[in-house]
């Protein structure tokens, strides 16, 4: 449980530095542990078809918010790769 609540803030803090670096794009980023969403200035649905694109599952709840449900021993590095490939997505939006 400890390890999931670490991750849960690690990945939180990534996907909130992602939200400063693109604030046109990026609304908020809430949720608990690592049931994390972020809520987008627009449709997610070009951005959850970009990352399943490059091997990334998520969703979008609402019209406008990417749901991220990783399975509790997902490591750091992974959380990276999700990150940086979503950086990718969201730069070319």
């Amino acid at each position: 449980m400890q390890q999931a609540a670490d991750n849960g803030a690690f990945f939180t803090g990534r996907l909130m530095q992602l939200c400063s670096d693109f604030p046109a794009v990026c609304k908020e980023v809430r949720g608990k542990g690592l049931m994390l969403g972020l809520e987008l200035n627009q449709d997610a649905a070009p951005v959850v078809a970009a990352m399943r694109d490059r091997g990334f599952l998520l969703n979008a709840t609402d019209t406008t918010v990417l749901r991220f449900v990783p399975p509790l021993i997902i490591t750091r590095d992974q959380i990276r790769e999700t990150v940086e490939a979503l950086r990718e997505v969201l730069g070319k939006i």
